[in-house]
């Protein structure tokens, strides 16, 4: 998630403490082998306990390629697991380990 600005605009100073913050996050984040993305969607499902894909996308404004990417990895990783939604079977439940 990097935040680029149009052509010639200039950086104001909440610009600079986003990019920063979004710096933090990340150093933070690389000691657990994470991305902040991928940290940004472990704490979302974490307040929810349970969201699906499509309600992770609309929560943080991400493109679902992105999501569904991000949300693989961290099953991968063993931080997620999904399981099929009971109401709709064709949607999947995202949960934390």
């Amino acid at each position: 998630m990097v935040f680029k600005k149009k052509k010639g605009e200039r950086q104001n100073g909440s610009d600079i403490k986003v990019n920063f913050n979004l710096i933090s996050l990340n150093n933070s984040c690389a000691q657990f082998g994470l991305t902040s993305p991928q940290a940004m969607v472990i704490l979302l499902v974490c307040d929810f306990s349970t969201l699906t894909q499509d309600e992770i996308t609309k929560r943080l404004n991400l493109d679902k390629s992105v999501v569904a990417k991000t949300v693989n990895k961290l099953i991968q990783s063993d931080f997620m697991v999904r399981t099929t939604n009971r109401k709709d079977k064709r949607t999947y439940d995202i949960m934390p380990t």
